[in-house]
């Protein structure tokens, strides 16, 4: 099963609260500002990238648009508040998945009647 790549754009998230690596099968990565998120976003491709609302939106527009263009199939996600972020996250990354599992589909017909 692929690891979804998360990344997280908030001044307010905590990083002991979403562990870098966990069993739900996502890796959170963390940036503070627009600019590290894009430097993260040149090395590395992410599923999903949640966006805080706190964060200006001049900043917020830029990230939207650099992702529009460079990783258009990324889940972007405006982050109200950190608290609910878990579970938008794993309902996010469920139907990621669940999208992704009924792609592929296999007839095994090897001995057939």
């Amino acid at each position: 099963m692929k690891t979804l790549n998360v990344l997280f754009v908030s001044e307010r998230v905590n990083e002991t609260r979403f562990p870098a690596d966990n069993p739900n099968a996502f890796r959170c990565i963390f940036a503070a500002e627009a600019e590290t998120a894009i430097e993260k976003m040149q090395s590395i491709d992410f599923d999903i990238a949640l966006i805080d609302t706190a964060l200006p939106e001049e900043e917020a527009m830029r990230l939207k648009t650099l992702f529009s263009v460079q990783q258009p199939d990324t889940h972007i996600v405006p982050m109200p508040d950190t608290d609910d972020a878990t579970e938008t996250l794993a309902r996010i990354a469920d139907g990621i998945k669940a999208r992704n599992r009924s792609k592929y589909r296999f007839t095994d017909n090897i001995f057939p009647n």
